[in-house]
């Protein structure tokens, strides 16, 4: 899943949305039609704002790894 994050010079979020559903095994950055449950993207909004840092607005991509089995589970590293 690819992310778009932005955050204001406190730090705090201020748009997180989710961008694209790809699978990283296919090489293909074509979206993937798949619904993405609302805790997942909940889980992986928190775990995007917990290490901003105040000082400067930032705006940057970022992406987690979902897993079917385990769909609130955004500390999934690898493959």
């Amino acid at each position: 899943m690819l992310f778009e994050v932005a955050h204001d010079i406190q730090g705090r979020v201020t748009q997180f949305a989710l961008n694209r559903v790809i699978d990283p095994v296919s090489d293909s950055t074509s979206n993937v039609g798949i619904v993405i449950p609302q805790a997942f993207i909940d889980g992986a909004k928190a775990r995007s704002s917990a290490p901003l840092n105040a000082g400067k607005p930032d705006h940057y991509f970022t992406y987690y790894i979902f897993d079917a089995a385990r769909p609130a589970d955004v500390t999934i590293d690898k493959l």
